[in-house]
């Protein structure tokens, strides 16, 4: 049977990431340091390990279903569950179950576990065992396949707070020159996160947020507040990307992190800088070094996270000097060139090669394991705040949202999803995206 212990976040035991996962201790961490986070509790991580050890078992003799099924049919220490549900009705009437893993100080795993909202005091036990078994759910599966971890050993916490509803809600990432970037949306946070909308994008530096339009959308003195609260966070954590929302007035910290630091990426060669290709010839010189980029990669012994090629920076200057340039949203720095694959359903999926620029319509978190040997992401909708670029840019890929991918390569998105003549350079620093048609 497990043994109940539950930490409010006021608790100092609840600063231990290694005890409480890495959400709340950071929650923790901020509530007692005076930011403005709302009241709660977690379930440690210890708590996780026996139904964890029942979903491992299962998953070795059979799938990624029975695995979860097995952990939602844990037997809990009655003790457990009352003091789960007394602490919770304390909470209010509605309460909402997260995701705690000690995984998630990793941006490699943003959005791969579950969450729960509108749920009632009494349904928190469900929202638990919900969350420990999205452990065995295909995506993070197969980010653990990736990344050599399995999640499994190192268990799962639960974080349970209040429900709000938010007015707005959204994102927001501190740069080293203490430039905010805001990302809001009327309503909750859970659509731009999730990949589904844009919302609106506001920089915050000294001169004030901007684009003017976007901020007064917002509201000048909501974007300031929640640009006050990213630099507050950052100065007491230092952590420098925060999901916030707004209800009835009050701002709340809803969940604080590190933006994730590009992997190193060499600079463009200066030689390459300064070549010129023959326009006379447009994508000769690309599809050559395509070719050259497709026998580098067979020559690779397994697959992972190796980065780029030896003849990709060539490639990159090719493209971006024979293409059409394409503005979107910087999501994640650093650039890349390669092959545009479009991934619209699973079949798409199967057929992602390593080192292409995968174009997905929005960035949504189950397209996360298909980054692990890309070489860049550019999305047709949702926002910069979308958790998949969190992952992008842990592994140092290039990406860039808000491109209309049929405007930029004239052929409708189905003509594009059979095509294997467009490349792509990704300049994820700058937000463009240059595309050129090696069948022509």
């Amino acid at each position: 049977m497990i043994t109940p212990n539950i930490l409010n976040l006021d608790d100092s035991r609840a600063l231990d990431s290694s005890v409480v996962g890495a959400k709340a201790a950071s929650l923790a961490r901020a509530r007692q340091g005076g930011l403005p986070v709302l009241a709660g509790f977690a379930v440690p991580v210890a708590a996780s390990f026996e139904a964890l050890a029942a979903g491992r078992r299962a998953l070795e003799t059979g799938n990624s279903g029975l695995a979860r099924a097995r952990v939602t049919e844990a037997s809990l220490d009655p003790s457990l569950t009352r003091a789960l549900v007394e602490n919770a009705e304390r909470l209010g009437e509605s309460v909402v179950v997260r995701s705690s893993a000690p995984l998630e100080a990793d941006g490699r795993w943003a959005g791969a576990f579950a969450s729960y909202a509108e749920l009632a005091p009494d349904e928190a036990i469900s929202g638990l065992l919900g969350c420990w078994a999205s452990v065995f759910a295909p995506d993070p599966l197969e980010r653990a396949r990736a990344v050599g971890l399995n999640p499994a050993e190192l268990g799962m916490a639960v974080l349970v707070q209040p429900e709000i509803s938010p007015d707005f809600g959204g994102v927001a990432t501190v740069s080293e020159s203490e430039t905010v970037s805001v990302v809001a949306i009327a309503g909750p946070p859970a659509a731009i996160v999730s990949g589904w909308e844009r919302g609106e994008v506001v920089v915050v530096d000294q001169e004030g947020p901007h684009p003017a339009v976007a901020a007064q959308s917002i509201g000048r003195r909501r974007v300031k507040a929640v640009a006050d609260l990213a630099r507050a966070t950052t100065s007491l954590l230092g952590l420098r990307h925060i999901e916030w929302a707004e209800a009835d007035g009050h701002l709340w910290l809803l969940q604080a992190q590190a933006r994730p630091q590009r992997a190193f990426q060499p600079p463009l060669p200066t030689e390459l800088r300064r070549h010129s290709y023959d326009s006379s010839q447009p994508g000769a010189s690309a599809a050559e070094l395509l070719h050259r980029v497709r026998e580098e990669v067979e020559g690779r012994e397994t697959a992972g996270r190796f980065g780029m090629t030896q003849s990709e920076p060539a490639l990159f200057e090719a493209v971006t000097s024979t293409g059409t340039r394409w503005e979107g949203s910087p999501a994640a720095a650093g650039w890349g060139a390669g092959r545009i694959h479009l991934v619209r359903d699973a079949g798409d999926a199967e057929h992602v090669e390593p080192r292409q620029i995968l174009a997905v319509l929005y960035p949504l978190n189950n397209l996360a394991p298909l980054l692990w040997d890309a070489a860049g992401l550019v999305t047709i909708g949702g926002s910069p705040g979308a958790h998949l670029f969190e992952v992008a840019a842990s592994l140092g890929l290039p990406a860039v949202c808000g491109v209309d991918l049929a405007d930029a390569t004239g052929p409708s998105l189905d003509a594009l999803r059979a095509s294997h003549s467009w490349v792509g350079a990704v300049d994820g620093t700058g937000g463009s995206v240059t595309i050129l048609d090696i069948s022509t």
